[in-house]
Protein backbone atom coordinates (compact mmCIF):
# COMPACT_ATOMS: atom_id res chain seq x y z
CA UNK A 1 0.00 0.00 0.00
CA UNK A 2 1.83 2.95 -1.02
CA UNK A 3 1.24 6.57 1.20
CA UNK A 4 0.07 3.79 4.13
CA UNK A 5 1.92 2.29 7.26
CA UNK A 6 0.04 0.78 10.07
CA UNK A 7 2.80 -0.11 12.79
CA UNK A 8 1.56 -1.42 15.70
CA UNK A 9 5.28 -2.52 17.59
CA UNK A 10 5.32 -0.51 20.89
CA UNK A 11 9.52 0.32 19.57
CA UNK A 12 7.19 2.87 17.44
CA UNK A 13 7.96 6.35 18.50
CA UNK A 14 4.47 7.63 17.16
CA UNK A 15 2.60 4.54 19.38
CA UNK A 16 0.00 5.92 21.86
CA UNK A 17 -1.17 3.49 24.50
CA UNK A 18 -5.07 3.96 24.01
CA UNK A 19 -6.63 2.96 27.08
CA UNK A 20 -10.29 1.52 26.53
CA UNK A 21 -11.04 0.25 30.09
CA UNK A 22 -11.52 2.70 32.60
CA UNK A 23 -11.92 2.13 36.40
CA UNK A 24 -13.61 5.54 36.89
CA UNK A 25 -17.30 5.07 38.45
CA UNK A 26 -17.93 8.13 36.43
CA UNK A 27 -16.51 7.26 33.21
CA UNK A 28 -18.58 4.01 33.16
CA UNK A 29 -21.42 5.68 34.32
CA UNK A 30 -21.97 8.51 31.28
CA UNK A 31 -20.61 5.12 28.97
CA UNK A 32 -23.28 3.19 30.14
CA UNK A 33 -26.02 5.97 29.82
CA UNK A 34 -24.58 6.51 25.72
CA UNK A 35 -25.04 3.00 25.23
CA UNK A 36 -28.59 3.04 26.62
CA UNK A 37 -29.37 6.12 24.58
CA UNK A 38 -27.63 4.14 21.17
CA UNK A 39 -28.65 1.03 21.03
CA UNK A 40 -32.40 -0.26 19.88
CA UNK A 41 -34.59 -2.04 21.94
CA UNK A 42 -33.97 -5.90 20.48
CA UNK A 43 -30.45 -5.44 19.69
CA UNK A 44 -28.96 -7.04 22.55
CA UNK A 45 -29.31 -10.77 22.65
CA UNK A 46 -30.83 -11.80 25.83
CA UNK A 47 -31.85 -8.59 27.18
CA UNK A 48 -34.67 -7.18 24.24
CA UNK A 49 -35.90 -4.57 26.27
CA UNK A 50 -32.31 -2.87 26.65
CA UNK A 51 -32.19 0.34 24.39
CA UNK A 52 -34.13 2.90 24.06
CA UNK A 53 -35.50 3.57 20.35
CA UNK A 54 -34.85 7.69 20.22
CA UNK A 55 -35.95 7.83 16.29
CA UNK A 56 -38.80 6.65 17.07
CA UNK A 57 -39.79 8.33 20.23
CA UNK A 58 -38.96 11.73 18.43
CA UNK A 59 -41.06 11.13 15.45
CA UNK A 60 -44.21 9.52 17.39
CA UNK A 61 -46.57 12.71 17.34
CA UNK A 62 -47.94 11.15 21.00
CA UNK A 63 -44.88 11.77 22.94
CA UNK A 64 -44.14 15.15 24.07
CA UNK A 65 -40.62 16.83 25.77
CA UNK A 66 -42.35 15.41 29.74
CA UNK A 67 -42.86 11.97 28.55
CA UNK A 68 -39.92 11.32 26.36
CA UNK A 69 -38.06 12.66 29.02
CA UNK A 70 -39.57 10.39 31.90
CA UNK A 71 -39.13 7.08 29.66
CA UNK A 72 -35.38 7.90 29.19
CA UNK A 73 -34.89 8.02 33.33
CA UNK A 74 -37.31 5.26 33.92
CA UNK A 75 -34.75 3.26 31.20
CA UNK A 76 -31.59 4.84 33.13
CA UNK A 77 -32.95 4.05 36.09
CA UNK A 78 -34.06 0.09 34.81
CA UNK A 79 -30.15 -0.76 33.20
CA UNK A 80 -28.46 0.97 35.33
CA UNK A 81 -28.11 0.41 38.89
CA UNK A 82 -25.34 2.51 39.43
CA UNK A 83 -27.38 5.52 38.69
CA UNK A 84 -28.99 5.85 41.94
CA UNK A 85 -25.78 7.09 43.60
CA UNK A 86 -25.68 10.33 40.88
CA UNK A 87 -28.28 13.01 40.33
CA UNK A 88 -28.68 12.76 36.98
CA UNK A 89 -30.72 15.28 34.73
CA UNK A 90 -32.16 14.46 31.53
CA UNK A 91 -33.80 17.24 28.75
CA UNK A 92 -35.55 17.30 25.98
CA UNK A 93 -36.72 19.73 23.46
CA UNK A 94 -37.84 20.28 20.77
CA UNK A 95 -37.60 22.43 17.68
CA UNK A 96 -39.24 22.51 14.07
CA UNK A 97 -36.62 21.78 11.16
CA UNK A 98 -37.07 22.08 7.79
CA UNK A 99 -38.54 18.86 6.46
CA UNK A 100 -39.20 17.40 10.08
CA UNK A 101 -38.84 18.56 13.81
CA UNK A 102 -35.52 18.03 15.51
CA UNK A 103 -34.75 17.09 19.11
CA UNK A 104 -31.89 17.78 21.48
CA UNK A 105 -31.54 15.53 24.41
CA UNK A 106 -29.03 16.80 27.27
CA UNK A 107 -27.99 14.78 29.85
CA UNK A 108 -26.45 16.06 33.26
CA UNK A 109 -25.02 14.18 35.94
CA UNK A 110 -25.03 15.92 39.40
CA UNK A 111 -25.68 18.97 37.46
CA UNK A 112 -22.85 18.94 34.79
CA UNK A 113 -23.73 18.30 31.29
CA UNK A 114 -21.62 15.25 29.76
CA UNK A 115 -23.16 15.11 26.69
CA UNK A 116 -26.07 15.76 24.13
CA UNK A 117 -27.66 13.79 21.21
CA UNK A 118 -29.06 15.90 18.78
CA UNK A 119 -31.71 13.64 16.73
CA UNK A 120 -33.02 15.14 13.38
Amino acid sequence: MAGFELLLSTDDTTYKLVKYETHNKDVQLVQAIRMLLMTKPGDILGAPDFGIDLEAMVFTLALNENKMTRDIQEKIAMFIPSAQEYKIDVTVSFAPGVSRDECLIDILVNNNKQFGLYIL
